[in-house]
């Protein structure tokens, strides 16, 4: 057997028994013999008798303490056995007598990663792929592109798994992880290449079949989406995740009965699916069933309070319905949850402002300019605060921020500008610029009359 790598032999159970029974003869004979305890120890893993092949190599490791095969086979055993923290002492001691032990490395990266302890395992995977860089197969690249996907370096994860795949580029497995990053990426033409190659290569699993379904969905090709997620579900029919999306595949495809029908299921398998029991709600309005969403909304959030699909949904509710005390409720906690996503600073800087809570509203209002400073729309509504706070020449600065940042910001902002410039604040704004003859107001005027133009004309199409 070469050193470092696991016992693996295509021996009958009558052979391994006659090894047992020579290595057994051999020990009587020389209870010092350091070969037959190690391959006693090996014949006994082959059998799957843990102990007694930890009771051997043990053994073999007292007999010759300077042989890393035994500690290594010994670490194997235990973690065979469970005993993970024991395996990791052998493969530490491994790599004391010799550390470009790739083997080691390999297993003591897999046994950190299963301990959660991600940083310990990619350094020990990396120390593997260093010695061994080109195994004849490269295990090691594809458990670190998982762990680097596990600790949000996406990137790193398909650097490592393209690497291997120079290597060995008819691994299914590897295609399948690189399709699941790149539909993460949204990069959805190479997570279908690679899902499609994954199962030319013969790894279909529903996880592969799953992932073509999103990607074919997020890509509007429904009819390709739809057969992988159905075979998705007839892999794995148990898991409430895949009916939740078809049930969304077919919503899309106007067939809402099987798409309750899915989410109904999921709800069967997984009673507290927060994503089935939105998406019922989000099929409700389309019935015309306001209620029944809210209902459904607010069902989820007895689930996980935080849940922020749900919150977000229903603090547009209730900004609509004029419930303006529980949609700022809401609107905070999703702030709260989501702070660095300008949209929710947006939602309750126009909230603030409607409420008459004008500083409020400017704080949002730039922190949502802080946060999006490629979009003219944050400086859109800081300019119909200031408009309503009297500030008529920083209204228009801002709008002509908001204009050299999005030229037609007017045409795609037109519902915000029907909601945000009132005729009412239109009228004083004249009646100040009449009277007062004020140039700032006057250029406010202006803005606010073409701004207001534009949004109606857009409004109409």
């Amino acid at each position: 057997m070469t050193e470092g790598q696991p016992p693996t032999t295509h021996m009958s159970q009558e052979q391994i028994q006659q090894i047992i029974e020579k290595c057994k003869a051999d020990i009587k004979r020389n209870p010092r013999n350091f070969a037959a305890h190690h391959d006693l120890g090996v014949a006994y893993m082959e059998v799957r008798q843990y102990d007694e092949a930890i009771k051997y190599l043990g053994a073999a490791t007292q007999l010759d303490p300077r042989n890393p095969a035994a500690y290594y086979l010994l670490g194997i055993a235990y973690a065979e056995s469970m005993e993970v923290d024991r395996a990791i002492e052998q493969w530490k001691h491994v790599l004391k007598l010799n550390p470009r032990h790739a083997p080691a490395h390999h297993f003591l990266g897999k046994v950190y990663a299963l301990k959660g302890m991600l940083d310990a395992a990619a350094m020990h995977f990396r120390k593997s792929i260093e010695i061994q860089p080109e195994p004849r197969h490269p295990l090691a690249h594809i458990y670190l592109g998982e762990i680097y996907v596990a600790m949000g370096e996406r990137d790193k994860a398909i650097e490592i798994w393209e690497e291997a795949l120079r290597l060995e580029p008819d691994n299914g497995r590897l295609r399948a992880n690189l399709a699941g990053a790149h539909l993460d990426s949204r990069d959805l033409t190479k997570a279908v290449s690679e899902g499609l190659t994954a199962l030319k290569y013969g790894h279909e699993t529903s996880a592969v079949h799953y992932n073509l379904g999103l990607s074919y969905m997020a890509a509007g090709h429904l009819d390709d989406a739809l057969k992988h997620l159905e075979r998705a579900h007839e892999l794995e029919p148990e898991d409430p995740r895949t009916l939740v999306n078809l049930g969304e595949a077919y919503a899309l495809q106007k067939q809402p009965e099987r798409a309750m029908q899915s989410w109904q299921k999921a709800l069967e398998l997984d009673p507290g699916h927060l994503d089935a029991i939105f998406d019922i709600g989000v099929a409700k309005v389309q019935e015309g069933d306001l209620d029944g969403a809210v209902a459904q909304w607010e069902q989820a959030l007895t689930v996980d309070p935080n849940y922020l699909r749900a919150l977000v949904n229903l603090g547009a509710v209730d900004t609509m319905r004029g419930k303006l005390d529980s949609a700022l409720a809401r609107w905070q906690r999703v702030a709260e949850l989501d702070p660095a996503n300008p949209d929710i600073h947006l939602q309750l800087g126009g909230l603030r402002m409607t409420r008459g809570e004008l500083r409020e509203a400017t704080a949002h209002a730039e922190e949502a300019a802080r946060l999006d400073s490629k979009t003219g729309r944050p400086h859109l509504l800081l300019g119909a605060i200031r408009l309503r706070s009297g500030d008529y020449a920083g209204a228009t600065a801002a709008w002509l921020e908001a204009h050299k940042l999005d030229p037609n910001f007017a045409l795609t902002d037109a519902g915000f500008i029907r909601q945000a410039l009132q005729e009412d604040e239109l009228t004083k704004l004249s009646d100040h610029a009449r009277r007062t003859r004020d140039r700032a107001a006057q250029q406010a005027v202006a803005s606010v009359t073409s701004i207001r133009k534009l949004g109606k004309e857009e409004g109409k199409r």
